[in-house]
């Protein structure tokens, strides 16, 4: 229909990551018969390293890794699947500390603080609202290609890991999800438990206040403290952190409908607007551009995933109305937004 991009790779390929998440896809991957070692082999790395616990990954090798599983079983539920069948210790650490937290606010809590170690390839925040909590995903690279599997993933092992400490009865408020609904639905039901929608605004899991301040039975105050500093003391040493340009790249992601002005991003940083001009202009880059380019991979995600009208879309990307919209879009891809449009719906690649 028209290319979607792949995350940005000098990014990608610096941020590293716990390969907890690639460990679980490669399990499930062998258990369906699929060729482990020509898989690995083919990422320059081997399933023993995954085991190791001092080894990362980049998020592209961890991208590329997913991608081949996804493209190999064609499973819409490979994400579900996946997170539905691991134990809240299959977190690690950050799992025994959920353990050990007096409520599931606390449990949450660390969750989210530590979401890194615990394994996390998108970006988790939480909002507090009058009667519920909002778990909020969204990808940490634009990155279409497995993001639907790795928020159902991560959606399923939350409510999972809520039954497991909390209550087997656990249910969420509801379950909103980005991507387009998929020919059969009754798995999301069955792990969920509640009203799924889909072609959301958001990746969002709400969980009602009665849930969020329950007491857990294994609250351990001082296990937690222990299991936190030690949590502290490994994020100290996390391998390298992410580059100024992935840094900006997310912050502009999380506000693409009111991005900041250089001024205003330059001063979050702690530097001077002129400063971090001639720090993006070292990289060859600007920010005008990577916002263009977040603009661009978000529009194709956007129609990629569910079908918004022009003026949706140009309500989430920032433009003033949907004229500007149609003329970027015509920039970015030299086709005009109505044929791709068209083509979502039809299913057929646009003939402009």
């Amino acid at each position: 229909m028209f290319d979607i991009p792949l995350p940005d790779q000098s990014a990608a390929a610096e941020f590293r990551v716990n390969p907890l998440i690639v460990r679980w896809t490669l399990a499930e991957f062998q258990s369906r018969g699929g060729d482990l070692a020509a898989l690995c082999g083919a990422l320059d790395f081997t399933f023993a390293d995954l085991e190791h616990p001092g080894f990362h990954l980049s998020y592209d090798q961890a991208s590329k890794a997913i991608r081949q599983v996804i493209h190999a079983l064609q499973d819409p539920t490979l994400g579900l699947r996946i997170g539905m069948q691991h134990h809240v210790v299959s977190f690690g650490l950050v799992g025994f500390g959920a353990m050990a937290a007096s409520t599931l606010h606390d449990a949450g809590a660390l969750g989210i603080r530590f979401q890194k170690e615990a394994g996390s390839l998108l970006v988790l925040r939480a909002e507090t609202q009058a009667d519920h909590v909002v778990v909020l995903a969204s990808p940490r690279f634009s990155d279409v290609a497995i993001e639907a599997a790795l928020v159902d993933g991560t959606y399923a092992a939350l409510v999972c890991a809520a039954r497991q400490i909390l209550d087997p009865g656990f249910r969420p408020r509801a379950v909103e999800l980005v991507a387009r609904q998929p020919p059969e639905t009754g798995l999301y039901q069955e792990v969920f438990q509640c009203p799924v929608r889909f072609g959301c605004a958001r990746n969002r899991l709400l969980i009602e206040n009665q849930w969020v301040h329950s007491k857990l039975a294994g609250g351990d105050p001082m296990s937690l403290g222990r299991i936190t500093s030690l949590l502290e003391s490994g994020a100290r040493h996390r391998p390298k952190a992410p580059t100024l340009e992935a840094t900006i790249e997310s912050r502009l992601r999380d506000n693409i409908a009111n991005p900041p002005s250089l001024a205003e991003l330059a001063d979050s940083l702690g530097m001077s607007e002129r400063s971090l001009r001639r720090k993006l202009g070292e990289a060859g880059r600007s920010y005008g551009g990577l916002l263009d380019q977040l603009r661009k991979t978000r529009a194709l995600e956007m129609l990629a995933h569910t079908r918004y009208t022009t003026r949706e879309i140009a309500e989430e990307l920032g433009f003033n109305d949907p004229r500007s919209l149609r003329r970027a879009f015509k920039r970015w891809t030299g086709k005009t937004l109505a044929s791709a449009m068209a083509g979502v719906l039809t299913g057929r690649p646009s003939s402009h």
